[in-house]
């Protein structure tokens, strides 16, 4: 991963990587804790129908946080951005999360990731670079337009190296897979 992220650099540009607090992430891989103290990750069985809102394993988190250990092997390799992933967010792992990246001995730009409560959008701004204000965006108006012209009461906890995040632009006809029929 440090060659990885050396080559990019060598290129100008910036690394980055994806993680969460959870014991798996939304795709089913290791994640940031473990109800194992060495780490194993056993996996998530395939086909298992489970929800995924934090209540459930492997959606949840485990006993044991690897938080420092991971903000410190992402800083060796030479990460210059984080992208921490989980529902609904927890102000203690955020926290734990911004320390981790703070001691790494790396500038780590940290944005939080998704459908960041707006509650707590002060919290956020205080803790991390960046957070989600919305969910996943999909390539129609309705789902443009309505997160488009519902940002503006985020505005005021963007700044100078804190941004809100409403996900991605889609431009053009995208489409979401092979059925994807565009209707007039």
């Amino acid at each position: 991963m440090k060659g990885l992220c050396d080559q990019i650099h060598a290129m100008g540009l910036k690394a980055g990587i994806y993680s969460t607090p959870w014991a798996a992430s939304y795709a089913r891989y290791a994640g940031g804790s473990s109800d194992n103290p060495d780490g194993k990750f056993a996996g998530v069985p395939k086909g298992k129908k489970i929800k995924m809102d934090g209540t459930q394993m492997p959606f949840a988190m485990g006993k044991h946080s690897f938080a420092k250990a991971d903000a410190k092997q992402w800083g060796r390799w030479g990460f210059d951005y984080l992208k921490y992933d989980w529902w609904p967010f927890q102000t203690p792992q955020v926290q734990e999360m911004a320390d981790a990246l703070r001691a790494s001995g790396r500038d780590v730009v940290y944005s939080l990731s998704n459908s960041a409560p707006f509650y707590g959008a002060a919290e956020w701004a205080s803790r991390a670079n960046s957070w989600r204000t919305t969910g996943d965006i999909r390539d129609t108006w309705n789902s443009m337009s309505k997160i488009g012209f519902a940002q503006d009461p985020w505005a005021p906890f963007a700044g100078q190296g804190h941004w809100n995040d409403p996900d991605m632009l889609v431009v053009g006809q995208v489409g979401w897979g092979r059925s994807y029929i565009l209707r007039a």
